[in-house]
């Protein structure tokens, strides 16, 4: 039926160092009950057909609405699943889902339905059956456009058309099918010549008696009686023969259709079908299990009407009739099928069109011999009224069989299974034992409903000359099962030369659904200004420190942050040693970096570096991005991966706490010049001056020197031989603070204070070095004490509550700033820090009229107005004034070209598109 088939091994072996993780709903959420699966739970699928009055297939029915028996005895039912096998709409409206050259997959892909259209030529008369094959046209027009259709005629020599969606190649063959059968004889009808073929000499005689009777004379007689016979064993050995070809055609056509993957349909269009060995039905009965076949007979119903090509009626209508379709209807009963009789009309067509568009499967626990490897007699009803059933009543039930069988079928299927949906993508990177490429393979499991349990997966990766250069079997742990609507995720790996191929994936469950996706693979390292760097990998957090990052297929961040890891590989040590990465989130591969972070890398090994940088994504609205790790040598870029990525919404509480936290404020930052400006320096030497008069003439020069602003020079101008003084220590730690020297001014400083205690211009500085070297705790220690010794000051009291805002000290930050700005009304930086405090805090009802306030005075100030725009994109502008005053605070910030007006920008279009 398929001669394009992919060539893939069957023997799987099993690859080390996979790494299966599912993905979790976060602890105390509430989750539906469902049935639980094991790899040791022995679950046996069934295939059912339930529909209606009208042929359509009922949906909605659960575990509770079936009953099912083996050889009358009822097993337990543990799963039922509606598979659908048309699509919902037009196939004009559903076009195929965009290639996406990381992630391939079998959802939405509407392949349609399988149906192989049979003629049984050597049992239709040639006169007979016209009306039949033409009324057959009507079935081409009740499929879909996406369905598969194939005619096959039997036993032979008529037109075949192989599965195609090209409906109108078996539009134009049906014309050419002919029938060639011939039933009964002159003297004969089949059941007659049946009669004489069985033996039957009360039948036997009573034809004789009618066509030879007695009036007749002996030699005349006895002539005919010869003729007769002989003409009744040729009859029912034609028949006989055109039997056998039929049935051996029909296993044949079943044992093909087991190398294509997926459910089908076969509709035998036959005046009848008989086998002649008892055994010969379950022998096909099997096969279509085995193929997952649904068998449809088409029986063409003439009796009554006059044949042409006889001289007269047949003897025995109803009873060749009866000979000729008590076995079909056996077989259709057996295969999850039925017959339909008729001359010419559409309404059995269109019926099947019907039935064929969605099934049941069925998972049923076994019990006690059921696995014997006899066939079973299978029950199934359904405990509603008005609906029927069309099951497998032929099944025979051996020893489950080997998911590495399954999957090594399913991989050489040329048509992708989908009961199983599936979602795969690839990385490569740099294998440190072989030196060839490692190619990790993320999938994702089963999506919505029951999650896939008792999982098993197989892949290989075929070269571009058909070979497989790898393959792999896993049985995924059951505790990896998914959760909710969650999927399963695995991760496995292979090792392989650098080149091009062809992933093929396969899954299947306990519950016998399948499912296979192929994939193009590049397996190869990305060449950056003489380097050689992996595939990003792109991932949430790992659950627990140490844990190794999940490679997932499409990364949908909801954890507000989002770590990139890349390998780094080179030759050249010295630009391997140079090298940085940068981590970043932008609109698109090329576009402004959105949020960013430098990637931690590790120290050179063997010609290799890791990098690994965590970005926040608390600033990012939900959407498609794409994440990029930046690859510098020498401090010049040479180049970037990037990897697509999903922000998903946070999961916070609705109305939670809006806040500044995370955000960039420049403004914060300690500013070692404002300890340098004219009037703080002359403050502290007035100071100087009241406490420790001038106590030689290099101290006093100095002085002099530090009021002109020459604060530099003080070291020279002391010297070394001065003897000890706080003065002296002072002075000297001034001038290394201006020139940046902060260790050696902090200890002149420490100097200063334990020659003179209550010196408070030395515990101010001393303050200011311990946040200049991020010592913030430090320093608002400092400072707290040189507010306690002397009168409160507005360039102390900024510096203490910008400290107690860098090291968390919210509350303390608030009263000092309220105190501040209370003394100091006219010094409107209080009012601008006090509400950057509030928002840093969550406290955005209290922030915002303070800061709105400062960007209107001060519209030159982006940090101050990005805060601004950042508390009011989180109070969740939908409309109204809100709306429109973020706007034009956002609109604001882009014209002013703030640093961070990519980020804005995508705020401004979350909230114009109502998407945010």
């Amino acid at each position: 039926m398929r001669r394009a088939v992919l060539a893939v091994a069957c023997g799987l072996a099993v690859l080390g160092g996979v790494h299966v993780r599912a993905a979790q709903d976060p602890p105390g959420k509430d989750t539906p009950k469902r049935p639980v699966f094991t790899s040791d739970v022995d679950v046996v699928a069934v295939d059912v057909n339930v529909v209606d009055k009208q042929g359509r297939p009922v949906r909605g029915l659960g575990v509770e609405d079936f009953k099912l028996t083996v050889d009358g005895a009822a097993r337990p039912i543990v799963s039922a699943d509606f598979v659908s096998m048309a699509s919902e709409e037009p196939a004009e409206a559903t076009p195929p889902p965009a290639p996406d050259r990381l992630v391939s997959t079998n959802e939405g892909i509407h392949r349609g339905r399988m149906v192989v259209l049979v003629v049984d030529q050597g049992n239709i008369r040639p006169a007979a059956g016209r009306h039949a094959l033409h009324a057959a046209d009507r079935l081409l027009d009740a499929l879909n456009p996406q369905d598969q259709l194939a005619l096959v005629t039997i036993p032979g020599g008529g037109p075949q058309v192989d599965l195609t969606t090209d409906h109108a190649r078996v539009r134009k063959a049906l014309p050419r099918v002919f029938g060639r059968a011939q039933y009964g004889g002159h003297h004969v009808s089949l059941s007659e010549a049946h009669a004489f073929d069985e033996h039957n000499s009360y039948e036997s005689d009573r034809v004789l008696d009618r066509e030879c009777p007695a009036s007749m004379g002996d030699h005349e007689r006895e002539m005919c009686v010869s003729d007769v016979q002989g003409e009744a064993f040729s009859v029912a050995a034609n028949f006989r023969q055109q039997s056998e070809q039929s049935m051996r055609s029909l296993a044949a056509l079943m044992q093909a259709l087991q190398q294509i993957e997926g459910p089908k349909t076969v509709v035998l269009i036959t005046e009848g079908l008989r086998s002649e060995r008892p055994d010969a039905l379950r022998e096909v009965a099997n096969a279509a299990a085995a193929a997952r076949v649904a068998f449809f007979g088409i029986c063409i119903d003439e009796t009554g009407i006059p044949d042409v090509a006889a001289d007269r009626p047949p003897n025995t209508p109803l009873d060749d009739a009866d000979l000729m379709t008590r076995d079909l209807y056996r077989l259709s009963s057996l295969t999850r099928g039925a017959v339909f009789r008729t001359v010419g009309s559409a309404a059995p067509f269109e019926r099947i069109a019907r039935e064929i568009s969605g099934y049941y499967l069925l998972g049923f626990a076994p019990q006690g011999s059921d696995r014997n490897g006899k066939d079973h007699v299978i029950d199934v009803e359904v405990l509603r009224p008005g609906l029927t059933v069309r099951a497998r009543r032929a099944l025979p039930l051996a020893a489950p069989r080997d998911q590495r069988d399954v999957l090594a079928s399913v991989l050489r299927s040329p048509s992708p299974a989908l009961e199983l949906p599936l979602r795969v993508t690839t990385y490569s990177s740099r294998d440190a034992a072989t030196g060839k490429v490692r190619v990790v393979v993320s999938a994702e499991i089963g999506r919505g409903g029951t999650p896939a349990a008792g999982l098993a997966v197989g892949f290989a990766l075929v070269d571009e000359k058909g070979k497989v250069a790898s393959s792999s079997y896993q049985r995924v742990p059951d505790d990896a099962a998914g959760v909710g609507e969650r999927p399963v995720s695995f991760v496995g790996g292979a090792v392989v030369d650098p080149g091009r191929y062809t992933l093929k994936l396969a899954a299947v469950d306990a519950r016998g659904r399948r499912g296979s996706v192929e994939h193009p693979v590049r397996a190869a390292l990305t060449a950056l200004g003489g380097l050689e760097v992996s595939d990003l990998i792109v991932s949430p957090p790992a659950e627990r420190p140490g844990a190794a990052l999940h490679p997932g297929v499409d990364v949908a961040i909801d954890t507000g942050a989002v770590i990139g890891f890349v390998e780094l590989h080179g030759s050249d040590a010295a630009s391997l040693k140079g090298a940085t990465v940068s981590v970043e989130v932008a609109t698109e591969d090329d576009g402004p970096a959105l949020v960013s972070a430098s990637a931690r890398l590790s120290e050179p090994a063997d010609g290799a570096r890791t990098a690994q940088g965590a970005v926040s994504l608390s600033l990012i609205p939900p959407g498609k991005y794409v994440a990029r790790a930046v690859v510098s040598v020498g401090g010049r870029a040479v180049g970037q991966v990037t990897r697509p990525l999903t922000v998903a919404p946070a999961r916070v509480a609705a109305g939670g706490p809006r806040g500044l936290a995370g955000t960039p404020l420049p403004v914060l930052r300690f500013d070692r010049g404002l300890l340098l400006e004219a009037k703080v320096v002359a403050g502290a030497l007035d100071a100087l001056a009241a406490a420790a008069p001038s106590s030689s003439l290099a101290v006093g020069r100095a002085v002099a020197e530090a009021r002109k602003g020459r604060l530099e020079s003080l070291p020279d101008i002391l010297g070394e031989a001065e003897a000890p003084s706080a003065s002296l220590a002072f002075l000297r730690g001034l001038g290394m603070f201006a020139r940046g020297q902060v260790l050696p001014a902090a200890d002149q400083f420490r100097a200063s204070l334990r020659l003179s205690p209550d010196f408070v211009p030395a515990t101010l500085y001393l303050g200011a070095c311990s946040a200049a070297l991020g010592r913030d705790q430090d320093a608002a220690g400092a400072w707290t004490m040189a507010m306690l010794e002397e009168a409160r000051s507005p360039v102390l009291s900024l510096l203490l509550a910008e400290a107690l805002i860098r090291s968390g000290d919210l509350e303390a930050a608030v009263d000092v700033l309220r105190e501040a700005a209370a003394a100091w009304p006219a010094d409107d930086r209080f009012r601008q820090r006090l509400g950057l405090a509030y928002g840093l805090g969550g406290r955005a009802a209290e922030a915002l009229p303070l800061l709105a306030a400062h960007v209107e005075s001060h519209p030159g100030d982006t940090d101050t107005l990005f805060a601004t725009v950042r508390l009011l994109y989180e109070g969740d502008p939908a409309q109204g004034a809100e709306r429109e005053r973020f706007l034009r605070y956002a609109r604001a910030y882009v014209t002013a070209a703030g640093p961070q007006q990519a980020l804005v920008a995508q705020w401004i279009k979350a909230v114009e598109t109502g998407k945010r």
